[in-house]
């Protein structure tokens, strides 16, 4: 018998509202991967726009930078840099991002201290 690994996506989800949003981005993800096999490019990029703007008004951090990944990587195979250029831009400040709010939260436990 095989063992066959699999790839688990974002954090470990403890709620039906943040399992439900996992499976939406992952379909989502998976959507796109399709429409780009069909040459669907442009829709495969629409799709991800849509969801990575549905990520940030839902503060889903995480989601927003496994999101901004995918269409550097459709853009990047079809030639467009800038949209790569973008799309990565947009991974870092989100990282930046999550290291000061985790300065902050550090900040803030040290005084209440």
């Amino acid at each position: 018998m095989t063992t066959i690994p699999v790839l688990v996506y974002g954090r470990h989800m403890t709620d039906a509202a943040d399992n439900k949003s996992w499976h939406r981005y992952r379909d989502a993800m998976t959507a796109s991967t399709k429409l780009t096999q069909q040459d669907d490019n442009e829709e495969a990029l629409r799709l991800l726009d849509d969801s990575i703007a549905m990520a940030i008004s839902e503060n889903e951090n995480q989601w927003v930078l496994t999101l901004s990944h995918h269409p550097a990587v459709i853009s990047n195979f079809l030639g467009n840099l800038s949209r790569v250029k973008l799309n990565r831009r947009l991974a870092s400040l989100l990282i930046n991002l999550q290291i000061e709010q985790s300065r902050y939260l550090s900040l803030m436990e040290q005084s209440l201290r």
